[in-house]
Parts: structure tokens; C-alpha cells; sequence
């Protein structure tokens, strides 16, 4: 019996399947190897094209650079990303979103950011960045980075009501209009203390403050990955309770298996007029 083909057979298994595995794996050409078929496996499970790398040369905005992630990073993302995709059903994702595209550094005109949303030549993409918040106890990241991208592109295709969202908006908080404004609230965060005020205002994140879209972005992060702490801050703030309605009415009428996850979870009361 060869005991090496095994060995290598056994880490290769449970890096597909999401496991930890040693540092040094990831140091040889296995490394890509493994990353490679749980790209395959991805896009099977999903029908969503994948791809790891440095941002194309076809993506449309010039303003986007994007360098290739480290494998390690590569592998944890597209686990964390199976995940996230797994929230929707497969024939509403393939009717919005054609790939999905993980890098390691991404920027918009020199700003880092976590991600964004591309329509190029009739495709719509996701991009995602493994360096933005990543680490080992912030695998979430790219779910909600994930969320937060696809929840733009579904406002885009589907009607929502920003008209309404925006009279939320309070008055004392200036709505950012310039684009190079509201990039510069991905480089800003928001002390304990600040982000309890933004509570009662009716954000769920300090980067709700950059603008109606983002704002929605940010509750949709929480619904879909974690509607019970979403819960929790609907029951402290009435402006969070009004808005929450809004979304979980949009996100229950895109498709029956999404209305049945809220309706057997912890936001199931929020599908009644308010």
C-alpha cells in the first residue's frame, strides 16, 4: 500500500469539504489543485460560473483593479461562498448573476474595498475580495459580501420601494451623492459608541451612511446570513423595524422558497403589515 497518494488524497478531501488543513499545504502546487476543484465543485452545485484570480481584462470599469487572492484565502472563500449561495434558489440566481469573481486586493480608483457588482456585456458579476476583513474568525466576510452585492443587483432588477426607504432616511443625516463620497465610507468605521447611535437612527452598520443603496445592502447582509441578530436590533429600534418590513416584503416576493426560510425563522413577524 502507498502511503504518500494517500495522505495527499485524505487533505485533498477535506480542503474540498471545508476542513482545516496545515499551512503548509498550501505552499506547493497541490495548493491550486485542490482551489480548483472546489471551483469546479462550486459552479456544478450552483450553476454560477466561478473564477480565482486577478480581475479580467474584460471587466468594463476601468476604475477596478484587482489583484489574485492566496490560495489558503482562495479556498476558505469559495467554502464560505457555497454557503452564501446556497441561501437562494438556483432559478433565481441564475436569472441575476452569471459569475462570481474572487480576488485578493480590490480597488476603486485607488480605494480598497470588500467588493462590488459589474454589468459587462450583458453579464452580471459579483466580485469579492479575500483581503478586505479576512480571517480566520471572520469567515463571514465573504457572505455578506456576497449578500450585500447580490442584494443590489436584485433592487436593480425587481421593484423596490427606495422612494420609501429614503423617507426613512433621517433628516440630520446628509445622503452622500458624489461617487468618490461614498467610497470614502468603505475606509471609515464607526467607535461602540457611534454605532449604538446609529442603532436608534436606523442603520445596522456605519456603512449604511453611504447612501439608500448601501444602506439596503447592509440590512440584506443580516437577513440572509443572520436574521436572528437581525431580530435582535429590529426589537430595539422602531427606524430598524420600519425598514426591515420593507426588505423582508421585497425579499419574501422574489421567490416561494425565500418567503418559506423567513416565514420558519426569526423574522417571520415582519411578513405582516407593520
Amino acid at each position: 500500500m502507498k502511503i504518500l497518494p494517500l495522505i495527499f488524497t485524505a487533505l485533498l478531501l477535506l480542503s474540498l469539504f471545508g476542513q482545516p488543513i496545515n499551512d503548509a499545504f498550501f505552499n506547493d502546487r497541490n495548493a491550486r489543485q485542490a482551489v480548483q476543484s472546489l471551483i469546479e465543485k462550486v459552479k456544478k452545485k450552483h450553476n454560477i460560473s466561478i473564477s480565482v484570480g486577478p480581475l479580467p481584462d474584460n471587466i468594463y470599469d476601468k476604475t477596478l483593479s484587482g489583484k489574485a487572492p492566496e490560495p489558503k484565502h482562495a479556498h476558505t472563500a469559495l467554502v464560505e461562498l457555497d454557503r452564501a449561495l446556497g441561501e437562494y434558489p438556483e432559478d433565481l440566481l441564475v436569472r441575476v448573476l452569471d459569475r462570481v469573481l474572487i480576488v485578493g486586493n480590490l480597488t476603486i480608483s485607488g480605494l480598497r474595498v470588500g467588493g462590488t457588482y459589474q454589468f459587462t456585456n450583458g453579464k452580471t458579476s459579483i466580485i469579492i475580495a479575500t483581503d478586505y476583513d479576512f480571517s480566520t474568525e471572520n469567515k463571514t466576510f465573504v457572505r455578506r459580501a456576497f449578500h450585500h452585492e447580490l442584494s443590489s443587483i436584485l433592487i436593480t432588477r425587481f421593484p423596490f420601494p427606495k422612494e420609501q426607504w429614503q423617507s426613512l432616511w433621517p433628516d440630520d443625516i446628509r445622503l452622500p451623492t458624489a461617487h468618490n463620497e461614498i467610497l470614502q465610507y468603505s475606509q471609515q468605521y464607526a467607535s461602540s459608541q457611534e454605532i449604538e447611535t446609529l442603532y436608534e437612527k436606523g442603520f445596522v452598520s456605519d456603512y449604511g451612511l453611504a447612501g439608500v443603496e448601501n444602506d439596503i445592502n447592509t440590512y440584506a447582509e443580516l437577513l440572509m446570513d443572520a436574521p436572528a441578530r437581525m431580530a435582535v436590533l429590529a426589537s430595539r429600534s422602531p427606524s430598524i423595524r420600519n425598514k426591515l418590513h420593507l426588505l423582508v416584503f421585497f425579499y419574501s416576493a422574489l421567490h416561494p422558497a425565500i418567503k418559506k426560510k423567513i416565514e420558519n425563522g426569526p423574522l417571520a413577524g415582519f411578513l405582516s403589515t407593520p
